[in-house]
């Protein structure tokens, strides 16, 4: 189900936009309730629909935030991208004491306000580069460039894993790469 609806809605979206509306919604959560209800799975069922529901906004809807954004979704994945590095940054060379070394979360202790700082800093200077600097969609950035990462690692815990993938080497997974972009989209989808 994740798999077809993180091709089709961005396809939906670049050829017929119109039909992305409340119908669309009502058609993904019949999506993720399927499997369960047909193989009649009375112990998970619920949680099986939920997850794949979660899933479903996640990443096919907020796929969708690259076709419909335009020009705005390159700004978000670039900016994203740095914010990722400055975040890095900010916490490598601000992050050992202080208040700045405070750990966002217990789901990522390594993830400080440090990194946070950094990520603002990053993503502001590339979106006023670009021209596109607005307080809503700098907002919108920075909150993905936290709230993914903390979001991913919540879903790696529970899951009892450490990366979310293994064919890209060196990173945690395809999910890893992404996880912050799908996130911001989402929120720059609501924000502009």
């Amino acid at each position: 189900v994740l798999v077809t609806a993180a091709v089709a809605l961005p396809a939906l979206a670049w050829l017929a936009p119109r039909l992305l509306d409340v119908r669309a919604a009502a058609l993904l959560l019949v999506a993720a309730a399927l499997a369960p209800v047909l193989g009649g799975d009375d112990r998970t069922g619920f949680t099986r629909t939920a997850r794949t529901a979660f899933g479903l906004l996640w990443i096919p809807v907020a796929l969708t935030g690259l076709v419909t954004l335009g020009d705005t979704g390159v700004a978000v994945g670039l900016a994203v991208a740095l914010g990722d590095v400055g975040a890095w940054c900010g916490g490598t060379a601000l992050g050992r004491r202080g208040p700045l070394a405070r750990p966002l979360s217990p789901l990522s202790p390594n993830k400080t306000w440090a990194g946070v700082l950094g990520a603002a800093v990053a993503t502001a200077l590339l979106l006023l580069v670009l021209g596109e600097f607005t307080f809503p969609l700098w907002a919108a950035v920075v909150g993905g460039c936290v709230l993914g990462d903390l979001l991913e690692s919540m879903v790696k815990r529970e899951s009892g894993v450490k990366d979310a993938g293994s064919w890209l080497p060196g990173f945690g997974g395809l999910l890893d790469r992404i996880d912050s972009l799908l996130v911001a989209l989402l929120l720059t989808m609501v924000m502009t």
